[in-house]
Protein backbone atom coordinates (compact mmCIF):
# COMPACT_ATOMS: atom_id res chain seq x y z
CA UNK A 1 0.00 0.00 0.00
CA UNK A 2 1.23 3.75 -0.60
CA UNK A 3 1.75 6.05 1.69
CA UNK A 4 -0.35 9.31 1.61
CA UNK A 5 1.59 12.05 1.07
CA UNK A 6 1.27 16.09 0.18
CA UNK A 7 0.39 14.83 -3.56
CA UNK A 8 -2.28 13.02 -3.18
CA UNK A 9 -3.59 15.77 -1.31
CA UNK A 10 -3.83 18.02 -3.69
CA UNK A 11 -4.96 16.05 -6.18
CA UNK A 12 -7.96 14.87 -4.31
CA UNK A 13 -8.55 18.31 -2.93
CA UNK A 14 -8.69 19.92 -7.00
CA UNK A 15 -10.83 16.27 -7.83
CA UNK A 16 -13.41 17.28 -5.22
CA UNK A 17 -13.36 21.17 -6.04
CA UNK A 18 -13.87 20.42 -9.47
CA UNK A 19 -16.63 18.18 -8.89
CA UNK A 20 -18.45 21.09 -6.82
CA UNK A 21 -18.12 23.40 -9.31
CA UNK A 22 -19.18 21.09 -12.08
CA UNK A 23 -22.25 20.27 -10.05
CA UNK A 24 -23.21 24.49 -9.28
CA UNK A 25 -22.96 25.46 -12.98
CA UNK A 26 -25.35 22.16 -13.97
CA UNK A 27 -27.83 23.64 -10.85
CA UNK A 28 -27.27 26.96 -12.47
CA UNK A 29 -27.83 26.04 -15.89
CA UNK A 30 -31.49 24.62 -14.64
CA UNK A 31 -32.29 27.37 -12.74
CA UNK A 32 -35.50 29.20 -14.55
CA UNK A 33 -34.57 32.81 -15.58
CA UNK A 34 -37.71 35.28 -15.77
CA UNK A 35 -37.91 38.37 -16.65
CA UNK A 36 -40.55 40.95 -15.30
CA UNK A 37 -41.35 41.91 -18.82
CA UNK A 38 -40.69 40.29 -21.99
CA UNK A 39 -40.88 44.29 -23.26
CA UNK A 40 -38.59 45.82 -20.78
CA UNK A 41 -37.14 48.08 -23.55
CA UNK A 42 -40.05 49.73 -24.05
CA UNK A 43 -41.55 49.74 -20.76
CA UNK A 44 -38.81 51.84 -19.91
CA UNK A 45 -39.10 54.40 -22.55
CA UNK A 46 -42.55 54.72 -21.31
CA UNK A 47 -42.06 55.26 -17.94
CA UNK A 48 -41.89 59.18 -17.24
CA UNK A 49 -45.76 58.28 -19.13
CA UNK A 50 -46.37 56.28 -15.68
CA UNK A 51 -44.75 58.36 -13.50
CA UNK A 52 -47.02 61.11 -14.75
CA UNK A 53 -50.00 58.73 -14.32
CA UNK A 54 -48.95 58.47 -11.04
CA UNK A 55 -48.86 61.86 -10.38
CA UNK A 56 -52.50 62.44 -11.71
CA UNK A 57 -53.74 59.51 -9.21
CA UNK A 58 -52.25 61.64 -6.37
CA UNK A 59 -53.26 64.68 -6.90
CA UNK A 60 -56.80 63.37 -6.53
CA UNK A 61 -58.94 63.79 -3.46
CA UNK A 62 -59.20 60.31 -2.12
CA UNK A 63 -56.86 57.54 -3.78
CA UNK A 64 -57.69 54.03 -5.05
CA UNK A 65 -58.49 51.47 -2.25
CA UNK A 66 -58.34 48.05 -2.40
CA UNK A 67 -59.56 45.56 0.46
CA UNK A 68 -59.78 42.01 0.54
CA UNK A 69 -62.67 40.05 1.19
CA UNK A 70 -62.94 36.34 1.44
CA UNK A 71 -62.49 35.18 -2.04
CA UNK A 72 -62.40 38.42 -3.90
CA UNK A 73 -60.43 41.79 -3.70
CA UNK A 74 -62.38 44.99 -3.76
CA UNK A 75 -61.57 47.79 -5.45
CA UNK A 76 -62.49 51.18 -4.39
CA UNK A 77 -62.43 53.74 -7.15
CA UNK A 78 -62.38 57.70 -6.13
CA UNK A 79 -65.86 59.17 -5.67
CA UNK A 80 -64.75 62.34 -7.70
CA UNK A 81 -64.37 60.43 -10.47
CA UNK A 82 -67.38 59.65 -13.06
CA UNK A 83 -67.89 56.16 -12.98
CA UNK A 84 -69.15 55.22 -16.16
CA UNK A 85 -65.53 57.04 -17.65
CA UNK A 86 -63.29 54.67 -15.73
CA UNK A 87 -61.91 52.42 -18.18
CA UNK A 88 -58.18 50.45 -18.26
CA UNK A 89 -56.61 47.77 -17.09
CA UNK A 90 -55.21 46.51 -13.71
CA UNK A 91 -52.56 43.73 -13.88
CA UNK A 92 -52.00 40.90 -11.16
CA UNK A 93 -48.17 40.20 -11.14
CA UNK A 94 -46.54 37.68 -8.70
CA UNK A 95 -43.10 38.25 -8.04
CA UNK A 96 -41.97 34.89 -8.01
CA UNK A 97 -43.73 33.02 -10.73
CA UNK A 98 -44.44 34.85 -13.67
CA UNK A 99 -46.40 31.91 -14.88
CA UNK A 100 -49.84 32.86 -12.74
CA UNK A 101 -49.90 36.74 -14.18
CA UNK A 102 -53.42 38.09 -15.34
CA UNK A 103 -55.02 40.71 -16.29
CA UNK A 104 -58.73 41.93 -15.66
CA UNK A 105 -60.35 45.08 -17.36
CA UNK A 106 -61.18 47.59 -15.14
CA UNK A 107 -64.39 49.23 -14.79
CA UNK A 108 -66.65 50.60 -11.84
CA UNK A 109 -69.66 50.29 -11.13
CA UNK A 110 -72.42 52.80 -10.06
CA UNK A 111 -70.81 52.87 -6.30
CA UNK A 112 -66.91 53.23 -7.82
CA UNK A 113 -66.43 49.22 -6.79
CA UNK A 114 -65.00 46.58 -8.64
CA UNK A 115 -64.91 43.18 -7.72
CA UNK A 116 -61.73 40.88 -8.54
CA UNK A 117 -62.38 37.04 -7.62
CA UNK A 118 -59.15 35.84 -5.73
CA UNK A 119 -60.23 32.16 -5.17
CA UNK A 120 -58.15 31.21 -7.52
CA UNK A 121 -55.30 33.01 -7.18
CA UNK A 122 -51.82 31.72 -5.45
CA UNK A 123 -51.38 32.22 -1.88
CA UNK A 124 -48.55 34.44 -1.35
CA UNK A 125 -47.69 38.08 -2.59
CA UNK A 126 -49.00 39.71 -5.51
CA UNK A 127 -48.63 43.39 -7.22
CA UNK A 128 -51.72 44.90 -8.16
CA UNK A 129 -51.04 47.68 -10.85
CA UNK A 130 -53.74 49.68 -11.82
CA UNK A 131 -53.75 51.60 -14.99
CA UNK A 132 -56.56 53.77 -15.91
CA UNK A 133 -58.20 56.74 -17.76
CA UNK A 134 -61.18 58.44 -16.81
CA UNK A 135 -62.28 61.42 -19.36
CA UNK A 136 -58.76 62.20 -20.78
CA UNK A 137 -56.77 61.85 -17.74
CA UNK A 138 -54.90 58.92 -17.15
CA UNK A 139 -54.03 57.41 -14.03
CA UNK A 140 -51.77 54.70 -12.26
CA UNK A 141 -51.77 52.84 -8.72
CA UNK A 142 -49.86 50.39 -7.78
CA UNK A 143 -49.90 48.33 -4.49
CA UNK A 144 -48.96 45.35 -2.91
CA UNK A 145 -50.98 42.62 -1.35
CA UNK A 146 -50.73 39.45 0.57
CA UNK A 147 -53.77 37.13 -0.73
CA UNK A 148 -54.13 34.08 2.20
Amino acid sequence: MKKFNWGWGIFITCTLFILFISSLVYRASKEKIEFVTENYYDKELKFQDQINDLENAKALPENIKLSQNEGSLLIAYPSSLDWNSVNGQITFFKPDNSDLDFEVKAKSDENHLQHVNTAKMKHGWWNVKISWTSGATPYYFEQKILVN
